[in-house]
C-alpha cells in the first residue's frame, strides 16, 4: 500500500470506524460510485463532463492568451519585453509543477472540495481540521478575487474598443462598474438556467478560444510591424521607478500570473465528471499545456509587433494591446490602398 493510500485508509477509518480497502471495482458499481461510497458521500449532481468538456471548462477559465494581452500593461511596464518573455517561462514551469501536484492528489481524492479534502485527508492528525477550514476558506477569498480580477479585465478591456472607436466616448469608473455588472449577470445566467448544457457550452468555447487566437495572432504577425530580436529578448524595463531591475522584474510577473489562475477548476467538477480519477489529471495537465503554448505564441506575436514601448503604454485606451493591434490593422488597410 502506498503512502497515499495509507493517509485515506486513516482518515477514512476515523470517518467511519473501518478500514478503507482499495480492491477491485464491484461489476455493479462505477468506479465513481465506489470512491464516493469510500469517502461516505452519495451521489447528488450528473456525471455530464467528459475529458474534453473538462479541458473545455478548465482552458477558458483560464484564458491564459487573453490574460497576457488584457493585463499586458503590468508586466510591459515592469520588465518590459525580456520579462515578460523569461517571466513567463518560469511561470508557465512553477504552474505545471503544481499542476502535476495537483493532478496526483485529484485522480487518489476526487471529490468537489478539492484542496480542502485533500488537506483534510494528508494533514496531521492534530491539525487537519483546522488547516482544512483555513485552506477552504482560502480558497473562496480566492475565488472572489478571481472573479473581481475578471470583471475588472472584461469592463477596461469593452471601455478601451469604445475609446478606440468613438473618439467623443469619456469613460468613467462607474461606466466600468456596470460593464462589470452586466458581464456578471451574464455569467450567472448561463450557471444558473443553462447548467444542463454547460459541458455542450465549455466544449464551444474551447473551440472558439482556440479558433480566436489564429484569428488574433494572423493579421497582428502579418500585417504588424517586425522589431528586433535583441530588442525583444534583452530589453528590460523599469518605468515603475523601483529600486531594482531585479524587484521590478518580479512585480512585472503579475501579468503571466493572472493568465494562469483557474487551475483548480477540474477538481471542483469531481462529482459531475465521468470517470473522475482519470479525467481530473488528464483535464489539467492537458489544459496547462494548451494554454501555455498558445499564451508563449501571443506572447512573441506582441512583443515582436510592439513598436515603441513608450506609445503603447500611452495609450488612451489604457490598453496596450488594443493598440498595437489597431496599428498592425491600419497598417494592412494602408497595404491594400497601396496595391490598388
Amino acid at each position: 500500500m502506498s503512502t497515499v493510500e495509507t493517509h485515506l485508509s486513516r482518515f477514512y477509518a476515523q470517518e467511519h470506524s473501518r478500514p478503507m480497502t482499495f480492491d477491485r471495482v464491484p461489476l455493479s458499481q462505477t468506479r465513481d460510485e465506489v470512491m464516493m461510497e469510500k469517502w461516505g458521500k452519495r451521489q447528488q449532481l450528473r456525471r455530464n463532463f467528459t475529458l474534453l468538456s473538462i479541458i473545455g471548462l478548465t482552458t477558458t477559465l483560464m484564458i491564459t492568451w487573453e490574460g497576457l494581452v488584457n493585463a499586458f500593461q503590468a508586466g510591459l511596464e515592469n520588465g518590459g519585453p525580456a520579462g515578460l518573455i523569461y517571466g513567463f517561462l518560469l511561470t508557465w514551469a512553477g504552474v505545471f509543477s503544481q499542476a502535476f501536484v495537483m493532478a496526483e492528489m485529484g485522480a487518489m481524492i476526487p471529490l468537489a472540495g478539492g484542496q480542502y479534502n485533500w488537506v483534510s485527508v494528508l494533514a496531521p492528525d492534530a491539525y487537519s481540521k483546522f488547516l482544512s477550514y483555513l485552506t477552504g476558506w482560502t480558497s473562496v477569498i480566492g475565488w472572489q478575487a478571481t472573479t473581481c480580477t475578471t470583471l475588472y479585465l472584461a469592463s477596461t478591456m469593452i471601455q478601451g474598443l469604445l475609446i478606440q472607436n468613438d473618439s467623443s466616448y469619456v469613460p468613467q469608473r462607474w461606466h466600468g462598474c456596470l460593464i462589470g455588472y452586466a458581464v456578471l449577470a451574464f455569467s450567472l445566467f448561463i450557471n444558473t438556467y443553462l447548467a444542463t448544457l454547460l459541458p455542450k457550452i465549455e466544449s464551444a468555447v474551447l473551440l472558439l478560444h482556440v479558433f480566436g487566437f489564429f484569428f488574433v495572432l494572423i493579421p497582428l504577425v502579418y500585417f504588424g510591424p517586425h522589431g528586433d530580436p535583441s530588442t525583444v529578448f534583452k530589453q528590460f524595463l523599469n518605468e515603475g521607478h523601483w529600486p531594482t531591475q531585479g524587484l521590478s522584474f518580479f512585480i512585472g510577473l503579475t501579468t503571466s500570473m493572472i493568465a494562469f489562475i483557474g487551475l483548480d477548476a477540474a477538481a471542483h467538477m469531481a462529482e459531475e465528471i465521468e470517470d473522475a480519477a482519470i479525467v481530473i489529471p488528464r483535464g489539467m495537465i492537458a489544459s496547462v499545456a494548451i494554454n501555455g503554448v498558445l499564451g508563449f505564441s501571443i506572447l512573441i506575436a506582441v512583443l515582436f509587433c510592439l513598436g515603441d514601448p513608450e506609445a503603447a503604454l500611452t495609450t488612451p485606451t489604457n490598453n496596450p494591446f488594443i493598440e498595437i493591434f489597431t496599428q498592425a490593422v491600419q497598417r494592412s488597410n494602408l497595404r491594400l490602398a497601396a496595391l490598388r
